[in-house]
């Protein structure tokens, strides 16, 4: 299969035109497959999520926050996610840059139900975020990295672009990791965020 080697800062009109494609045409693949220019000096320390089966490095300098915090934010989000009933939603890790001002975040979603894909999900996700961000633009689209089956929402807000990337469920349990970063520095090191997004791969989890 040809990998698509495409520019960064093209990626949010490629990823809904794809989404598009991929709605109105039979044949065509769901999930094209991407190839993210991933530089290895950009990035840190991998980091493993043993429960979704999926590992992936943040960008360089990014530091994991103190447990005490994640725990704290756990405790505010209860009853407070305007998601459907049937989904909890665990806050995991975020890693933080110097500056405070950007962050990527790792979130579990479990349920119960059965049958629940990437494909069912999406629709309702995407509501919930134009409810959450009225008046942003939000661009949608679906593609595969290193194998992995994605849905990308990519959202614009007056003061921060946002990444919400939801990763194919391994047993009822979904990942969402996010990238926020404020306009200010989002040129500066958007070659980190496409790495580290590139980094993102399956690992084999051990019963």
């Amino acid at each position: 299969m040809r990998r698509l080697y495409i520019s960064f800062f093209g990626l949010t009109y490629v990823f809904l035109a794809m989404f598009l494609v991929c709605c109105e045409k039979q044949g065509v693949e769901e999930y094209p497959t991407l190839g993210f220019e991933v530089k290895e000096e950009l990035l840190g320390p991998m980091w493993v999520d043993s429960l979704c089966g999926i590992a992936f490095s943040p960008p360089t300098g990014w530091q994991p926050i103190p447990e005490s915090i994640i725990q704290s934010a756990n405790e505010k989000l209860t009853g407070q996610v305007p998601f459907p009933s049937d989904f909890k939603l665990k806050l995991v890790q975020i890693f933080m840059d110097s500056t405070q001002n950007n962050f990527c975040s790792v979130t579990h979603l479990t349920t119960e139900k059965e049958n629940i894909t990437l494909t069912s999900l999406e629709k309702t996700y995407l509501t919930l975020l134009q409810d959450k961000f009225p008046g942003a633009e939000i661009k949608q689209g679906r593609f595969q990295v290193n194998h992995v089956k994605m849905v990308q929402y990519l959202v614009m807000t007056a003061n921060k672009v946002i990444f919400k990337i939801l990763v194919e469920p391994h047993n009822s349990s979904f990942c969402q990791v996010d990238y926020a970063i404020a306009q200010s520095s989002y040129s500066s090191i958007v070659k980190s965020i496409e790495s580290s997004i590139g980094s993102i791969h399956t690992i084999r989890l051990t019963k």
